[in-house]
């Protein structure tokens, strides 16, 4: 059985967003799945098929936050991060999957846990991301979005897509900007 992204959200949506949510839905994630197996099995992890399913679908559900609410940034877990790095890591379709879907780049930004101010910030976006994504989806995936997460544990974040403003439901958090 193949999830859609479609048939879990819970907030009404624009015809531009179902497109970008369909286009998500249809991008073939294969290499990103083959990679973070293959680097999953390098560290001694041997990930099962429902959890490389279940990585991809989370994986899909962090872009459609950024679809939903691009004004604001979102941070992931980290067992989510071997995903989007799988992603990032193959830069031409990934620019080809950010401009279809987001109309623009969306950048990557390690968390430097030496910074200490900045991963009080990055732990309130990941908060931030957990409360948007129940709203989006009506719950989650607490392997992969874990409701409560040591500060350690969160890893990367993206910084809002601005040009995508029009589209936007929720209302912009300047006390989460990039610093």
């Amino acid at each position: 059985m193949t999830l859609r992204l479609m048939d879990g959200v819970k907030v009404p949506l624009t015809t531009t967003q179902m497109r970008s949510l369909e286009i998500i839905d249809g991008w073939d994630f294969s290499s990103e799945r083959r990679k973070t197996q293959k680097d999953m099995i390098t560290i001694g992890q041997d990930p099962t098929e429902g959890f490389l399913d279940r990585g991809i679908f989370a994986l899909r559900k962090y872009h459609a936050i950024a679809v939903l609410d691009p004004l604001n940034g979102h941070a992931i877990s980290d067992v989510l991060d071997p995903f989007w790095h799988s992603q990032i890591l193959h830069t031409e379709p990934y620019v080809r999957f950010c401009n279809e879907v987001l109309g623009q780049y969306m950048h990557h930004y390690p968390l430097d846990h030496l910074d200490v101010p900045e991963v009080g910030r990055v732990g309130r976006l990941y908060e931030y991301t957990i409360e948007i994504h129940q709203r989006i989806f009506g719950g989650n995936d607490e392997e992969f979005y874990p409701s409560s997460v040591v500060q350690d544990r969160v890893i990367c974040y993206h910084g809002g897509n601005a040009q995508s403003a029009g589209e936007t439901i929720f209302a912009v958090r300047p006390e989460l900007a990039l610093a």
